[in-house]
């Protein structure tokens, strides 16, 4: 192919998460491999759109607006909302069929599981090929069906995420986890010095949670384990992450905080786009996810990257990413007592911590530098496009 492939990477919503930021960092590296022209699509401005101009590419918005993305989100949670989406997809879909003929579109890669069926259906139409790069967990038997049938090949973040399939006939599928910008998170050459950057005390130990306010994320278990802990020691937490969670559970969350020996040091941050400094300025990264819900949580691989230690529920892609007892502590996602007497291990014990925070960021530069994740996807395009087309275009 004389001109470069054209690969287009559409999104339903404008909130930055795991799979906005994992994309924008592909696309930055596709960007930087130059084989591939990448157009990202958003529905209208928002935080996504900022994310993906710092990584090098201009977004096209097809501008649904803000109350199609609320539908779209009510439709995720009963059927009558499933219903009332419906004619929003079908101009999704209609949008997509424009897009995706007037742009050339080569190869659709989709990073949202709510795009398969509006793109995906767009993309068969067009006789385009689709890449389903499934970075949630959580399955629909009914609609995993579909999914599967509009994709042409599947990439997994990590290989714990296949037994959402199974018992599924796969279209041909990898496993390709999830990279690190290693010019952003590495370690800092004086913990010390990065807490008195964010104005911490640099004289105690930092616990820090990074993730959106939600059940499955379980911000309650951090703030239960930091009030044993703060009797025990001086310790300062950081909650970073948005309130995305029902009212009852950021309720519970600000009454722990609020109950905590020491409030003082229990900080609420909200959302961050300084994510690199708050790691640097850290002891130990929890994430006590429950045990279906997480794929493969970046910011496990940014903590080790960064030479922060990490203690986490085993579940899903973090048993891929944390090696057990060497930087990280891996605990069972149901045992709330163990989670506390794991953080309780590391942070009580300084020349252990020491250990795993220097064994952390040479592995995770080596695992997760991504020096190779360029080439892995261009030749994947180059191939499916080269496939004869099972469609026509529109």
């Amino acid at each position: 192919m004389s001109r470069s492939l054209r690969v287009a990477f559409p999104f339903v919503g404008v909130q930055i998460g795991g799979a906005t930021v994992s994309t924008a960092e592909m696309v930055r590296r596709l960007g930087d491999d130059g084989r591939v022209d990448p157009l990202v699509v958003t529905p209208d401005e928002g935080p996504s759109t900022v994310l993906f101009r710092r990584a090098g590419t201009e977004p096209m918005t097809f501008g649904p607006g803000a109350r199609t993305r609320a539908r779209l989100r009510a439709s995720t949670s009963t059927w009558s909302g499933r219903l009332r989406a419906v004619p929003v997809y079908a101009s999704m879909y209609r949008e997509a069929v424009r897009i995706i003929t007037r742009g050339r579109i080569d190869v659709l890669h989709l990073n949202e599981d709510r795009a398969l069926l509006p793109w995906g259906a767009a993309a068969r139409r067009c006789g385009v090929p689709v890449v389903w790069h499934v970075r949630q967990e959580r399955a629909n038997r009914w609609l995993d069906g579909i999914r599967l049938r509009l994709s042409d090949h599947l990439i997994f973040v990590a290989e714990a995420n296949r037994v959402r399939f199974a018992g599924r006939r796969l279209p041909p599928s990898q496993t390709l986890h999830n990279v690190v910008d290693l010019e952003r998170f590495r370690p800092h050459a004086d913990l010390r010095e990065a807490k008195r950057a964010l104005g911490l005390d640099p004289d105690r130990l930092t616990l820090t949670f990074v993730g959106n306010l939600v059940e499955r994320k379980r911000p309650t278990w951090v703030l239960r384990a930091a009030a044993e802990l703060q009797v025990r020691r001086p310790l300062q937490v950081l909650v970073a992450g948005a309130p995305f969670g029902p009212p009852a559970l950021l309720e519970q969350v600000r009454v722990l905080a609020a109950a905590a020996p020491e409030p003082q040091h229990v900080h609420l941050l909200g959302p961050r786009d300084d994510v690199p400094a708050l790691l640097a300025a850290s002891d130990v990264l929890t994430l006590p996810s429950i045990r279906s819900g997480e794929a493969f949580p970046r910011v496990v691989i940014e903590a080790l990257a960064a030479g922060v230690c990490v203690v986490a529920t085993d579940v899903a892609g973090v048993r891929e990413a944390v090696r057990h007892g060497v930087d990280g502590l891996l605990v069972d996602p149901d045992d709330e007592p163990g989670y506390r007497q794991a953080l309780e291990a590391v942070l009580g014990d300084d020349d252990r911590r020491e250990a795993m925070r220097r064994a952390a960021a040479p592995a995770a530069a080596q695992r997760f530098g991504g020096e190779t994740m360029a080439i892995t996807l261009v030749d994947l395009y180059q191939r499916l496009s080269e496939r004869p087309r099972q469609g026509g275009r529109a």
